[in-house]
């Protein structure tokens, strides 16, 4: 699999044109290969959950407890990177679900904290999709919102919510207490 990003392309899946397509390379039974253009979203939808070998995990090599933090808001993601990062996590980020996705292929998290409200794909939709995975059962989820205020973790099936705003060390403390 590759990322391309050139001009507008169609999804094999959706048949929708788009600018940034993700190549998947499928081996035929007859020996042969077949490449697929896939947009973003059929690639996490419907190429990934068939695939389990994708979500072959590896551990990050840095040795202090590793958190992906998903949320659109670039400032948000800063902040919440900077004082995680100062807490002595090690820290990735994704401004989307699908680049969760990809960034859980790469190095498995210890915690995943996510924004619910997000383009491209939302936090319940990466829920969906991520469920669909082996390896989604052991790693905990904090999930946060700034719109949907009056919902609980087990109303998401996660281990902790907050509403934003929130206090920086009352996410430090849900991710202490979720795994």
């Amino acid at each position: 699999m590759s990322p391309e990003s050139s001009d507008t392309k169609t999804c094999w899946n959706c048949d929708v044109a788009v600018n940034d397509v993700t190549m998947v390379t499928i081996s035929t039974p007859s020996g042969g290969e077949a490449r697929l253009a896939l947009c973003a979203r059929c690639f996490a939808s419907a190429y990934q959950p068939l695939e389990p070998e994708v979500l072959a995990l590896r551990p990050h090599e840095d040795h202090r407890r590793t958190v992906l933090v998903v949320d659109d808001d670039p400032d948000t993601l800063g902040a919440l990177s900077s004082w995680l990062d100062e807490e002595g996590f090690t820290v990735l980020t994704a401004a989307n679900g699908i680049e969760a996705l990809q960034r859980v292929q790469d190095h498995a998290p210890d915690v995943i904290v996510l924004d619910l409200q997000m383009p491209v794909m939302s936090g319940r939709e990466f829920l969906q999709v991520w469920r669909s995975t082996m390896p989604a059962a052991s790693i905990p989820v904090v999930a946060m919102s700034a719109y949907q205020q009056e919902l609980a973790a087990e109303d998401l099936g996660v281990q902790a919510f907050l509403s934003k705003p929130f206090s920086l060390s009352a996410l430090t403390r849900a991710i202490v207490n979720s795994g």
